[in-house]
């Protein structure tokens, strides 16, 4: 379940210096919250508008996911502002995944037409290749990978699943 009430108001920091103690901030003022309401769990989520400082976002994915344990989605000043459809449906997108979530499923796998799928386990890849503009020397081709490891399917479907 997700409360659309945010647990901690709005905290700005403007200087990078300053972003290891804001984070630090949140979680403690989160810990105080979440204990004083008689609640139990702790911050989850941390969503953060990255500040127009540079070297910023490394910084934040280290504090946040190796020194804290708080999975964080940052985004761009410019476009949380406008509040693009797109984009917040991107955004929610990413979050749903490292939040455990599932985006995508092979229907046809569910269904067991694919028996290569669905009947051993499987690791499907994928990759992309994207290149800078013609004539644009100054950035480099960036290449990505990504993969997912599919066990086999009666081993994770619930026993009351019918296909």
């Amino acid at each position: 379940s997700i409360n659309p009430k945010p647990l901690l108001p709005l905290l700005f920091t403007r200087s990078a210096d300053h972003i290891e103690k804001t984070l630090i901030q949140a979680h403690t003022q989160s810990v105080v919250k979440i204990a004083s309401s008689c609640q139990q769990g702790h911050l989850q989520l941390l969503i953060i508008i990255l500040p127009d400082c540079t070297g910023s976002y490394g910084k934040i994915k280290r504090i946040c996911e190796t020194e804290l344990g708080i999975i964080s989605q940052c985004c761009q000043p410019k476009q949380a502002m406008k509040c693009n459809k797109q984009y917040l449906e991107n955004v929610a997108l990413k979050i749903n995944v490292k939040a455990g979530g599932r985006n995508t499923v092979l229907v046809d796998a569910l269904s067991r037409r694919m028996p290569i799928v669905s009947e051993k386990p499987t690791i499907i890849f994928g990759a992309d290749v994207t290149h800078p503009s013609p004539g644009e020397d100054s950035n480099p081709s960036i290449a990505a990978i990504s993969h997912s490891f599919l066990p086999l399917l009666a081993d994770v479907l619930p026993k009351s699943f019918h296909i």
